[in-house]
């Protein structure tokens, strides 16, 4: 999944979720601009079930972008919401 979004100057919570979890996550400043979002989530067969590499990037034209790299490990089949979120704290 990829968009393109507008964000304020200030500071952000930003976190992976799988479902109810929420996984690795940052808190930042952030400069004002238009940004690219981009969350990935790639299979890798584990052990004991299916283990997926959440990879989220929030990036803009010319500067060094924020990334967080999560796993997910799943035991039983069913059907998940997964994404990222930037929570303003301003």
């Amino acid at each position: 999944m990829q968009r393109s979004i507008y964000l304020a100057k200030g500071t952000y919570e930003w976190r992976q979720f799988l479902g109810k979890y929420t996984g690795v996550g940052t808190t930042m400043r952030i400069p004002a601009g238009n940004y690219t979002w981009r969350d990935c989530l790639y299979p890798i067969d584990g052990a004991d079930g299916w283990d997926y590499r959440h990879q989220t990037e929030l990036y803009r034209q010319g500067n060094p972008g924020f990334h967080l790299d999560g796993m997910w490990g799943l035991a039983t089949s069913t059907d998940y919401t997964w994404g990222s979120f930037l929570d303003p704290a301003f």
